[in-house]
């Protein structure tokens, strides 16, 4: 549950941010510029709904196209949840396009989930927005 929690929110993000803006061009399914997203980028907020508590999410996009997420609650008891995968940029962060991640959970070796969410980059800041109208604000580490 928590998994597909988290995937619905950085999904939510990704899509939702590449939702509300414009992408510049209507080619949206050719590959983008993904150095500007390159790096370790991470969120904070609290969720009641888990039950967890405080949440930290932390999610890495490499130069080489690989990527991987971390999901890690307040609670000790609470299981941290991590994946990795692969991942494309459709369009310009710059300007909002959306992030395709295939990803692998770590608690499910050989079953890949593709999400894909709308992103703007606001300097230090990646804005992704999810299909539920959700807003995460990651920031550079």
């Amino acid at each position: 549950m928590k998994k597909l929690k988290f995937l619905a929110f950085l999904m939510m993000g990704i899509v939702a941010c590449f939702g509300l803006t414009s992408c510049g061009d209507d080619d949206d399914d050719e590959p983008g510029d993904e150095s500007s997203v390159v790096g370790t980028w991470e969120v904070k907020y609290y969720d009641d709904e888990e039950g967890c508590g405080n949440i930290t999410e932390t999610v890495e996009f490499k130069a080489d196209g690989s990527c991987s997420t971390t999901h890690r609650c307040e609670d000790p008891y609470e299981p941290v949840v991590k994946s990795k995968g692969t991942y494309v940029v459709l369009g310009d962060p710059e300007d909002g396009c959306y992030i395709r991640m295939r990803l692998m959970f770590d608690d499910e070796p050989g079953v890949y989930e593709t999400v894909q969410m709308y992103v703007k980059r606001q300097g230090n800041k990646l804005i992704m927005y999810n299909d539920y109208g959700d807003t995460l604000t990651f920031t550079r580490k």
